[in-house]
């Protein structure tokens, strides 16, 4: 993948909506659970970031599946 995300449905979303104010590579530097998700992208919306909350949830199930905690 481009930017270490897999490309699967989700992706384009998060490229897309969080490309607006930084390089999509800042979301690949995390790793969170759900809640870590959760409440930087409310900070993210607070700050601007666009979409409807249909697309917030796509991102968050992406971002959450993808960019969650290192299971050992």
């Amino acid at each position: 993948a481009r930017v270490g995300l897999p490309d699967e449905p989700g992706r384009a979303l998060v490229e897309q909506l969080c490309s607006g104010c930084h390089a999509p590579t800042v979301v690949t530097r995390f790793r969170m659970p759900e809640d870590g998700w959760r409440e930087t992208m409310a900070e993210m919306v607070n700050r601007g970031m666009p979409g409807t909350a249909e697309q917030h949830a796509i991102v968050l199930r992406y971002l959450t599946r993808h960019r969650g905690p290192v299971v050992r």
